[in-house]
């Protein structure tokens, strides 16, 4: 509008000036900074077999009946979701409770169908480390060792920092997504 009227030299600047230094001017006109992505774990973008490397979480719980009859007692089951880091398939394995032991049998069963990872991520809940304890002693003794022979398998354990849900966002993002179409198709049908 001033320009329509006057020719002041140089207007641009001069309203760059006084814009810059009104505070309720740069408060409205700021944009918030936009984080870089930081680049992917190497376990992401090396090349390797499907479920050499996964990230293991539970989803649930879901309800579960005994028998068909209909006085069947209820109980809670769990969903072990292993994600592969390399085409980020899904494999899913039900979990009766949240022990070490029934989380060992799933993994047995992943291992029979998969093959053995060499590389595990997970949280640090208590069945993951009593996991890796239990597997680490069975293939560190002497009665494991002769059974194994000479081939060891090397799979390590990574264990994500404690209170730091957001480092596993693959699996996450997979048990959010197992979870939200089990419940929509199951509804409230109890499955034996």
């Amino acid at each position: 509008m001033v320009s329509q009227t006057f020719w002041i030299m140089s207007i641009r600047s001069v309203l760059h000036q006084i814009s810059s230094e009104c505070t309720i001017c740069v408060r409205l006109d700021h944009q918030p900074p936009q984080p870089l992505m930081a680049d992917l774990p190497p376990g992401r973008v090396q090349r390797c077999r499907p479920f050499a490397r996964v990230g293991i979480d539970f989803a649930g719980p879901l309800q579960l009946q005994e028998t068909r009859l209909r006085k069947a007692r209820s109980y809670k089951v769990y969903v072990a979701v292993f994600v592969c880091f390399a085409v980020k398939a899904c494999h899913l394995e039900v979990v009766t409770e949240l022990s070490t032991a029934a989380f060992l049998a799933a993994f047995d069963r992943f291992v029979a169908r998969r093959g053995l990872p060499s590389d595990i991520f997970s949280d640090c809940g208590t069945n993951f480390v009593g996991a890796d304890r239990q597997l680490h002693t069975l293939i560190t003794s002497p009665e494991g060792q002769s059974a194994l022979g000479n081939s060891q398998p090397h799979c390590s354990w990574h264990f994500n920092p404690p209170s730091a849900s957001h480092f596993g966002g693959l699996w996450e993002a997979a048990v959010r997504s197992t979870k939200r179409l089990l419940v929509r198709v199951m509804g409230n049908h109890h499955f034996t």
